[in-house]
């Protein structure tokens, strides 16, 4: 069996800091992915199972539209806004819903196999009003669901480690923040319901991880070029130093280069 480290380029970290975190159990399994399927699983387990709010309910139903009659109307509700042809839909975003398809989808197909009217500890016990006694539980359909955002919790947390690691070059201390991060700011309570946000954060974070050392350095050259450029002023030695340093610190090395 090969014992090596795994490749942390692939994982958007450099050498330098993959030699960092080369000790113990971070050689056999990566930190991103320790921490994703452990505030993935987290969130789900300390998940309330069941829906609280309508936003979560016009999120959901439009998924099931989708899925079901390949629209997006949904049924009337509080917030739901009356459109094209006098039929009501929701005023969120559909990025969401169709990011939740295959959970809502999986949802479907085991409330169709195993039925949801008599409840149990997953499906929860019937929540709802009396034209949908599940609109708001009591639906495996709703569990599914929920695991989407579980797993974009814990996609979050990894992204949070691996821009921490970027900015301080520290693992240990990107490692402390991150799990500070998933369990006492808002991403816990938006990894444990069926909002949008998270999705949002997701994205944004994406973003902000840089993943090719090459690029990063073309980028770092170039926001210091153009710098120098717009100023018209000749490129002494001191300010030619400090860029290769600015460079030298964009890509996580750490050195100065003089």
């Amino acid at each position: 069996m090969d014992d090596s480290p795994p490749s942390f380029s692939s994982l958007g970290m450099s050498p330098a800091e993959g030699r960092t975190s080369s000790g113990g159990w971070w050689r056999r399994w990566p930190p991103q992915l320790v921490l994703f399927l452990t505030f993935a699983a987290f969130y789900f387990a300390i998940g309330p199972g069941n829906f609280f709010s309508t936003d979560e309910v016009r999120v959901e139903e439009t998924a099931q539209a989708l899925l079901l009659r390949h629209t997006l109307d949904i049924p009337v509700m509080n917030d739901s806004r009356l459109g094209r042809e006098q039929s009501y839909y929701t005023v969120n975003g559909p990025g969401f819903p169709f990011a939740a398809l295959p959970f809502v989808y999986l949802g479907l197909k085991l409330d169709d196999a195993f039925g949801s009217m008599n409840g149990g500890s997953l499906a929860g016990p019937p929540i709802g009003v009396e034209e949908q006694p599940l609109r708001w539980g009591g639906r495996l359909t709703i569990s599914a669901a929920l695991l989407a955002n579980a797993l974009i919790g814990g996609g979050i947390v990894a992204l949070l480690f691996m821009v921490g690691v970027r900015l301080s070059g520290n693992p240990r201390a990107a490692l402390l923040m991150a799990i500070a991060a998933g369990v006492s700011t808002l991403v816990m309570s938006e990894a444990t319901h069926f909002f949008q946000h998270g999705l949002s954060a997701l994205m944004l974070l994406a973003f902000l991880v840089p993943w090719r050392a090459g690029s990063r350095n073309a980028r770092a050259q170039g926001v210091v070029r153009g710098t120098e450029s717009r100023s018209g002023h000749p490129v002494t030695p001191e300010c030619r130093s400090q860029r290769n340093r600015f460079v030298a610190i964009w890509n996580g090395d750490g050195v100065e280069a003089g």
